[in-house]
């Protein structure tokens, strides 16, 4: 999972905040924010295995590369919101071979 978990330590927010964690299904405006946590190259890449093929990705990007996905039916993007709403992380959960559903990654 992606998020800024160097943020929350800065912020030095409580444990019962974390606590609280939900997951939701991801919106378009997160994608600013997720692609906010992206600071180098190398990052993009491991967070992406290089499925964007550019450095720096903005939103556009990230929701560009996960309509198609998303409208396929194998690709569940969530975003994860902390107690007062704010998005702290993302992870996505996908069907990676199209012939099999007996998993997901």
């Amino acid at each position: 999972m992606i998020g800024k978990s160097l943020g929350l330590i800065e912020k030095k927010q409580n444990r019962e905040d974390l606590k609280q964690m939900k997951l939701r299904n991801f919106k378009k405006e997160d994608a600013p924010i997720i692609a906010g946590w992206i600071r180098s190259e190398e990052e993009l890449y491991k967070w992406s295995a290089d499925s964007f093929g550019k450095y720096p990705l903005t939103g556009d990007d990230i929701i560009e590369n996960y309509t198609p996905r998303i409208e396929n039916g194998r690709f569940y993007p969530l975003t994860a919101i902390d107690a007062n709403g704010d998005v702290i992380g993302h992870l996505i959960i996908r069907y990676s071979r199209e012939e099999d559903e007996s998993s997901v990654n």
